[in-house]
């Protein structure tokens, strides 16, 4: 009996991890089984924050497009009701998908999203076991089948899923930016959009096609990866070092007002740590306002002339990790892996030719940077052929975030300066003048 539970589960998770990543390019009406679907919706251990229309929200706390949107409401949002209901995309979401649905609780929900409760095993008992099909089964058999028919563009769900109906007609939208989820806020509740407004059309499309790409675990270094939160990272380097010594590097985001130079706000931009116990170090770069501290950059590097495995070991352990490598250069003394991921993502790496794409004094040569996967590679070197590497450096980027969070931050920075100058302006007009 619990063997075919444990591979029920696993079958499960399986089928659902294949297009994860993958996202809607717009919103999605359900004309095809829109009545099956409400009713399944409806049917599900959801947990309820809110009042107003209803608004369902699948998604899975190892999300950093989810994680984005929890930080920005801690899971109540002004004017609906939000119907929150966990997937699994891993064995860890899978425990807290059956959690949540046994406890429907929002204290549970906030925990999981916050990393402060760790849910046990889905498959411990029976009870936890149709927990987790009361989710997975109609996920599986329904949703999933009934997004497909209408001309959902990914395979799977994505994180977050949206689902509301308006006039009467039942819509579904997935992943997320300010400006994309305020869109779909406005659909919701037939507010006026008045942030998505302001937002350019193509920029509305470019961060729904991107919202879904979260952090790919399997590519971490030393334990980090992308889409991690500052707290996680620091976490990151505890674990692997106690003794690890952290610098926080920090950015400011302003204008000039015509009078006076305003900071709008100061922010992590970077955390640079070494590990004295086991010797080198990682600098990892975080996103910017309005929604910034997510990993979407990381160095590693070693200590001068270490004296590490010889190359071919070194390649060996990193393909076992990885996976092939998309690209390799090598030479007596070492070599070059360069990996492109998550499966699926558009693989624009292109080696000696196309744009380049600079990170961290490290460039990479891609076509359409916007649109691109994210990239990990390793440089090694040694001193003689076949000895020791002396010299290890490596980098994983997240690269199309990086391009759509610079353009978000900028026109959010944007934004606050015009609000600036014009406050400004009427602060300078009722200023009466002493004659």
């Amino acid at each position: 009996m619990k063997r075919s539970m444990i591979q029920a589960v696993g079958a499960i998770l399986l089928l659902l991890s294949l297009d994860v990543a993958a996202a809607t390019s717009a919103s999605v009406e359900i004309r095809n089984g829109s009545n099956k679907l409400k009713s399944t919706l409806a049917a599900l251990p959801y947990v309820s924050q809110g009042k107003g229309p209803i608004l369902y929200l699948l998604e899975f706390s190892e999300s950093s497009r989810s994680q984005q949107l929890y930080q920005r409401y801690r899971g109540s949002i002004p004017g609906v009701e939000v119907r929150h209901i966990f997937f699994a995309v891993s064995q860890n979401t899978a425990n807290e998908t059956a959690a949540l649905a046994m406890s429907r609780s929002v204290g549970d929900y906030q925990a999981f999203m916050e990393r402060r409760k760790r849910a046990k095993a889905a498959n411990s008992t029976q009870q936890s076991v149709d927990a987790f099909n009361s989710i997975m089964g109609p996920v599986n058999d329904v949703i999933i089948p009934t997004l497909v028919k209408n001309g959902w563009r990914a395979k799977s769900l994505v994180s977050p899923t949206y689902f509301w109906e308006e006039g009467g007609k039942l819509y579904a939208d997935g992943g997320y930016s300010p400006s994309h989820f305020d869109a779909v806020l406005a659909s919701v509740t037939g507010a006026k959009a008045t942030v998505a407004a302001k937002a350019p059309a193509a920029e509305i499309k470019k961060a729904t096609a991107t919202a879904a790409n979260p952090g790919n675990a399997k590519f971490d270094v030393l334990g980090v990866h992308l889409g991690m939160t500052i707290a996680e990272v620091r976490s990151a380097f505890k674990a692997y070092d106690p003794n690890a010594h952290v610098v926080e590097n920090t950015s400011g985001i302003g204008y000039y007002d015509g009078v006076e130079s305003i900071t709008i706000e100061t922010y992590i931009s970077q955390l640079a740590t070494s590990f004295p116990s086991k010797g080198g170090g990682l600098t990892v770069d975080f996103t910017r306002p309005p929604e910034g501290g997510r990993v979407i950059n990381i160095e590693r590097h070693s200590p001068q002339n270490a004296q590490l495995p010889p190359y071919e070991s070194i390649k060996s352990a990193l393909v076992k990790k990885y996976g092939r490598p998309y690209h390799v250069q090598e030479n007596t003394n070492g070599g070059r892996l360069y990996w492109s991921f998550p499966e699926g993502e558009t693989q624009c790496l292109l080696i000696n030719r196309a744009k380049n794409f600079k990170v961290n004094q490290v460039n990479y040569n891609l076509s359409a940077p916007e649109s691109c996967a994210s990239v990990l590679h390793y440089s090694m070197r040694s001193n003689t052929p076949g000895g020791p590497v002396s010299w290890i450096v490596a980098n994983t980027v997240d690269v199309s975030e990086i391009v759509r969070n610079t353009k978000v931050s900028e026109a959010w920075r944007k934004q606050k300066e015009a609000e600036g100058r014009a406050a400004r302006s009427e602060k300078s007009k009722s200023n009466a003048v002493d004659l």
